[in-house]
């Protein structure tokens, strides 16, 4: 109900073919790529998330973590690789909890071409790795792991206080 109340989110949708899904060659490597689009439309692709926070500030900060800078990049290039659109990648998001709040919003250019950089990279990794039959992983050895610095601050005993309530809790004994 929300992005139906939200004009800029149902312009996007509306009209759009939905669940598309699009290949294509490669030229530097010959590999096949492919993606599967949300909503295309000649004005621009968009693409929908749930998430806990829809404020734009916090889904950008996300949005690296997350890779959407790569796909936003990603669907974008095939978009116009295919000559369906030269328009904008958007994403709609919105939030998972009440009041289920939405917005839609579009990486900057340099974000796109950080994702894009790191697209590239993916792909001559892996058409290396096809060629080669050489994939990376970890390497053959045992790895000694250490707990994280926050276990060391935690205290090994409990306050000699909250050991005898939990010992009277157990007994049946508590006040």
């Amino acid at each position: 109900e929300p992005i139906r109340g939200h004009r800029l989110a149902m312009s996007l949708i509306e009209g759009a073919r939905h669940e598309q899904s699009a290949f294509r060659m490669d030229p530097d490597t010959g590999m096949w790529l492919r993606c599967r689009f949300d909503s295309i439309s000649p004005d621009g692709v968009s693409d929908y998330k749930t998430t806990i926070c829809a404020d734009p500030a916090e889904f950008g900060r996300q949005a690296v973590k997350l890779g959407f800078h790569q796909q936003a990049a990603w669907y974008r290039d095939m978009a116009q690789a295919l000559g369906v659109t030269d328009g904008p990648f958007r994403f709609i998001a919105q939030e998972k909890q009440p009041p289920y709040l939405v917005s839609v919003i579009e990486l900057d250019a340099d974000t796109e071409d950080l994702g894009r950089r790191a697209n590239r990279r993916a792909i001559d990794i892996y058409s290396q790795c096809r060629a080669t039959g050489q994939w990376p992983g970890y390497p053959p050895i045992i790895h000694i792991v250490s707990a994280p610095p926050w276990a060391f601050e935690t205290p090994d005993t409990l306050d000699p206080d909250v050991e005898h309530e939990l010992v009277d809790l157990l007994k049946g004994t508590a006040a």
